[in-house]
């Protein structure tokens, strides 16, 4: 081989080496390149992370403020129900005294309105009182104050039913509307069958009444009088005449109807 052709191979390695140089020159650009893209995506990428970490401090505070206002919340829920049962149970007292006392029957009204009154806020308060049990509100102090409430309560209805002249006004109450009704049903009927059966039926409600009369007196031996039960008195027994009209006239009509045909 002589010194030309070296020459030649020579000037073929520059080459190649020179076409590689190039080449890792370019992959070195590449690489800086890609660095630096990868450098600004890391700082971006930080700057997010601390903007997540700040939005998640704010979150956490938010949480906790939340819960500051609920558990105020249960707290004043608690405290309302406690104050409702003490006024529920002062207002039973107060009542009570005058359900033992009074000699009025015109009283029963409005007492059984109270007693009606009572007993729905009692359902009330027992409801309130579980809903603070399932958000895990301590209701001891809430359910010692409810028991009172019921023996309040439930002294009351024995109340009503120990008061003699509220009894027997009540009695007097039931027999009233029992004998209306029968009285408006007896109107419509056309069976002669029926006859007997509202005689028997006055024949009860009669010694329902005198039942009652003797009750009225055992009062009375008390000492107790009352214008007024009298009065209620007097209505049951006119009621009761009204019915027996009733029933005449029926007997009457279905008689004469069977002697035209």
């Amino acid at each position: 081989m002589n010194g030309t052709d070296e020459n030649k191979i020579d000037e073929k390695t520059q080459a190649v080496i020179d076409e590689a140089s190039l080449i890792a020159q370019r992959i070195l650009w590449e690489i800086e390149s890609h660095v630096k893209a990868l450098e600004h995506e890391i700082y971006y990428l930080g700057e997010a992370f601390n903007t997540i970490l700040d939005r998640t401090k704010e979150l956490d505070d938010k949480i906790a403020e939340l819960a500051s206002i609920i558990n105020t919340q249960k707290r004043d829920n608690a405290t309302q129900i406690l104050d409702l049962l003490k006024q529920e149970t002062q207002t039973t007292i107060d009542q009570l005294k005058g359900v033992f006392t009074t000699t009025n029957p015109n009283d029963l009204p409005t007492i059984k309105d109270n007693l009606s009154v009572l007993l729905g806020n009692k359902e009330y308060i027992v409801a309130q009182i579980q809903g603070l049990k399932e958000i895990k509100v301590n209701t001891t102090d809430q359910e010692k104050h409810l028991e009172v409430l019921e023996r309040g309560i439930n002294q009351f209805t024995k109340a009503m039913e120990a008061n003699a002249i509220l009894r027997i006004t009540d009695l007097i109450h039931n027999q009233i509307q029992i004998i209306q009704e029968q009285t408006d049903d007896s109107r419509d009927t056309t069976d002669p069958n029926d006859i007997n059966v509202l005689r028997e039926n006055i024949m009860v409600l009669e010694e329902n009444i005198f039942s009652i009369r003797d009750e009225i007196a055992m009062v009375y031996k008390t000492g107790l009088t009352s214008r007024a039960l009298e009065e209620h008195y007097e209505t049951l027994e006119i009621t009761l005449e009204q019915f027996k009209r009733t029933v005449d006239e029926v007997e009457a009509r279905i008689c004469f109807g069977e002697f035209k045909t």
